[in-house]
């Protein structure tokens, strides 16, 4: 039994037949009760404002219409499905990020990961992805369907580019290290676009020249909430060498879009631009009197739009519209 207030200063016993906590999705009975052989049925509804953060959802329309005339290399990831012919399906991402590197500069790659497992081989040193000048690498949550005999295809074919982008949602146990690898005076550094992942560690851009990372209905967490120490809160992060051309990522652009972020640091990355929209960026400091750094991009030129910013925003500049600030904004 608990106590209620009837509305009257009175306080009135009512037995608990469940307790239900919102938060945590948990229903508990209370103690001795006994269903016998019944089924406990829950009924509920489920709302949401849009589609964001990854997940199972429908996300044809984030990717472009032509992928399959545009790509010329495709590889799968999937730990129950085996490759036939000469298709290209690894056990780990790994694998695949290894093959992409191998490739020539200017190739335009799709790697999908075709179930919801968890993947936690390191993508970091030697395994992070390499962009070469001109290069464009997709990395997205799909499946890769076997089609039937349509347009000249073999039946039990799977066609570079024609996937569906919806059912999964694979779970990445590493940070991801970028770099881009195109000279200091190129003006096409490589592209890389995420697609419908989550992640538990950071998306790092590495000291370089690249020229765009799109995060798009992706979930990027340090794993450890609160914990200011673990370098997954950091969406993405630049490191420069003083004095040498092209190390600094001026091109750099970064995007995030339909996605929830813990933290966005572009410190280290001069001049690069920064476009959130349809997001949510939340950081949590280790001390609660304290406000945490959401985002930290002094040199940053920054485009906010349909966003939540909890914690400190540090900007050069900023453009913001139908955004909330839930913490200090310092524009330089």
């Amino acid at each position: 039994y608990t106590y209620y207030e009837n509305g009257t200063d009175q306080s009135v016993d009512r037995p608990i037949s469940v307790a239900i906590d919102p938060e945590l999705g948990r229903l508990i009975l209370p103690e001795g009760a006994t269903i016998g052989g019944r089924l406990i049925e829950v009924d509920y509804a489920y709302a949401f404002p849009g589609d964001l953060g990854g997940g199972p959802y429908n996300r044809r329309a984030s990717l472009p219409v032509d992928l399959a005339t545009t790509v010329d290399w495709h590889a799968g990831v999937s730990r129950t499905i085996a490759a036939v012919d000469t298709e290209e399906i690894y056990a780990d991402l790994q694998q695949a990020i290894a093959a992409w590197n191998a490739l020539p500069a200017g190739s335009v790659g799709l790697i999908t990961i075709m179930d919801s497992g968890s993947y936690g081989d390191a993508l970091t040193g030697a395994n992070g992805i390499q962009l070469a000048d001109g290069s464009v690498l997709y990395i997205v949550a799909a499946d890769w369907p076997v089609i039937g005999e349509i347009e000249n295809v073999q039946a039990g074919e799977r066609r570079p580019g024609r996937i569906v982008p919806s059912g999964v949602r694979p779970h990445i146990q590493s940070d991801l290290e970028i770099t881009g690898s195109a000279a200091p005076e190129s003006l096409t550094p490589g592209r890389l676009i995420l697609n419908g992942l989550s992640f538990e560690g950071s998306v790092r851009v590495l000291a370089g020249n690249t020229g765009e990372v799109r995060v798009e209905h992706c979930l990027v967490t340090n794993g450890a909430e609160g914990d200011p120490t673990l370098a997954g809160a950091v969406i993405a992060e630049a490191n420069p060498t003083p004095g040498v051309p092209g190390t600094y990522n001026e091109n750099l652009g970064l995007c995030l879009e339909r996605s929830i972020a813990s933290r966005i640091d572009l410190r280290a990355a001069a001049g690069a631009g920064l476009l959130c929209r349809d997001s949510i960026v939340h950081d949590r400091p280790a001390d609660p009197a304290t406000t945490a750094v959401a985002i930290n991009a002094g040199s940053s030129r920054a485009e906010i739009e349909s966003t939540t910013i909890i914690g400190e925003a540090r900007l050069q500049s900023v453009e913001a519209e139908n955004s909330i600030f839930y913490g200090p904004l310092t524009v330089e």
